[in-house]
């Protein structure tokens, strides 16, 4: 039987641990980390009445990277029908959206747009959430996350709304990076940054990490998976 461990597994490492996963976990998959502003965590609490959010990695169009977002209750996704989907495409991904000068991106001789580029993200949100938010349909989700699973191991990462809260308190920054990192042991690891109004991260000496949030293919990372979301494709 699986058993389903805590999600809210919060700790710190340090910044050159930090520095060795990330360009671990960038050696092998093509999403290095997604930033969001603070406020879609209360709009998407608000509009779903979760406790957490999932966050599933995705395929768009031309194989573009990207993720989906979705509010979860006792680690169940919150997916209603078609007319009211509440799945939503608020993560900016990286490579799409990254910080180049960041200690923690690796990939410095890729040709992408750094953040300042971004402007009309860096922006403060609207306080219409579903503007924000950018609701999408459960097709275009589905559609996405299977096309990423069909070629990676790792399907979603769950964070609990109130810890998210917890994490972020230790910056003034509006918007929170995420970055993923991968151990000698292949535990993967979440790790929190905040990010300035020009979009850059607020380096620190230690980092918040959450090293048990990931669902993927492997048994040791699938007990914090929703097996029966639309969104999990057995592939």
């Amino acid at each position: 039987m699986q058993v389903m461990r805590p999600n809210n597994n919060w700790r710190v490492i340090s910044a050159r641990e930090s520095q060795i996963y990330t360009e671990r976990w960038q050696r092998m998959y093509p999403l290095s980390a997604f930033l969001f502003h603070r406020n879609e965590l209360a709009c998407i609490q608000n509009e779903t009445g979760s406790d957490g959010i999932r966050f599933y990695m995705a395929l768009k169009e031309a194989s573009e990277v990207d993720m989906v977002a979705v509010g979860v209750s006792s680690k169940i996704d919150l997916i209603g029908d078609s007319q009211n989907s509440k799945v939503y495409n608020f993560p900016m991904p990286c490579p799409s959206t990254c910080d180049v000068t960041s200690e923690l991106y690796h990939n410095k001789n890729n040709k992408i747009d750094d953040v300042h580029c971004d402007l009309l993200y860096l922006k403060e949100p609207s306080s219409n959430c579903k503007e924000q938010l950018q609701e999408i349909s459960i097709i275009d989700a589905f559609t996405w996350t299977l096309a990423w699973q069909k070629q990676y191991d790792i399907k979603s990462f769950l964070f609990d709304i109130n810890q998210l809260h917890i994490a972020m308190r230790d910056t003034n920054a509006s918007r929170v990076r995420i970055y993923f990192g991968l151990d000698t042991d292949d535990r993967v690891f979440a790790i929190m940054v905040g990010v300035d109004n020009r979009g850059y991260d607020v380096l620190k000496d230690v980092y918040q990490v959450n090293e048990i949030s990931p669902c993927g293919k492997d048994e040791i990372m699938s007990n914090i998976c929703d097996e029966l979301s639309f969104l999990y494709h057995t592939v």
